[in-house]
């Protein structure tokens, strides 16, 4: 509930008038605290990697919102809190925070690591019977995309390693979270059981459309460039970035 999803969920829900638990594993951090103080919210200390935090957290909740980092413990992690939904006396109903549901993507023989993740949290979910879920599966996400380009924006590039034609329907971490509101508020969960939704931008738009509108907005020339995977890997990791 304090990631960029989750928090946008808990505060379209506090906006709302709803009560709100928000699990975290440090109330006293600086992204706990930021939703500490509106309306509704309650901090609870837990952890999707310890199940014994979990039972007391969802004590009297009606429906939640499970959105986890991508990490190599996140199969067991999501398995965790799903459980203690499932075995909950007071929750009905689950939306999970997914991935790109381009076919392939989530899947467990995906190329892609964390879609395998998700595709195996996806089918335990699937096999629950006491809980309604709900998935939503976003592409691309706008935050990632500013934190991609906050090194090469200054030197006049977008850099990544794919075709530059290549495109992606971009979606606001925001609306996300507002859309797993707006399905934890529903009035009914049926309609809503069981699907995996695609939650994307209005359009799909490449880099060199990316360049363009740098371009017209700093006043400057910006140039889409596609590096080798590994020149763009080693790029990242000097930046700090996690590979």
């Amino acid at each position: 509930g304090t990631g960029n999803v989750g928090g946008a969920c808990v505060r379209a829900l506090s906006a709302a008038g709803a009560n709100v638990k928000v699990l975290t594993r440090d109330p006293s951090s600086e992204k706990a605290q930021a939703i500490a103080c509106l309306e509704g919210v309650t901090l609870v200390q837990g952890d999707f990697c310890e199940p014994s935090s979990l039972p007391s957290a969802l004590d009297g909740v009606e429906a939640a919102f499970l959105g986890c980092s991508n990490f190599e413990g996140q199969v067991a992690a999501e398995k965790n809190l799903i459980d203690a939904a499932a075995t909950s006396p007071s929750c009905a109903y689950l939306v999970k925070l997914g991935t790109c549901g381009t076919e392939g993507y989530t899947a467990k023989d995906s190329v892609i690591q964390y879609g395998q993740y998700h595709a195996e949290i996806e089918e335990y979910l699937s096999q629950v019977s006491e809980l309604k879920w709900t998935v939503l599966r976003p592409n691309d996400f706008m935050q990632n995309h500013m934190g991609d380009i906050f090194g090469t924006l200054p030197m006049g590039i977008i850099a990544y390693p794919m075709d530059a034609s290549s495109k992606a329907t971009i979606v606001d971490t925001r609306d996300v979270g507002e859309l797993a509101a707006n399905l934890l508020l529903s009035a009914g969960y049926d309609r809503h059981h069981t699907q995996k939704y695609d939650v994307c931008g209005p359009d799909p738009i490449c880099t060199e459309q990316l360049a363009s509108m740098y371009t017209a907005a700093l006043g400057r020339p910006i140039a889409a460039v596609s590096p080798p995977a590994s020149e763009w890997i080693a790029g990242a990791e000097k930046a700090g970035l996690s590979t």
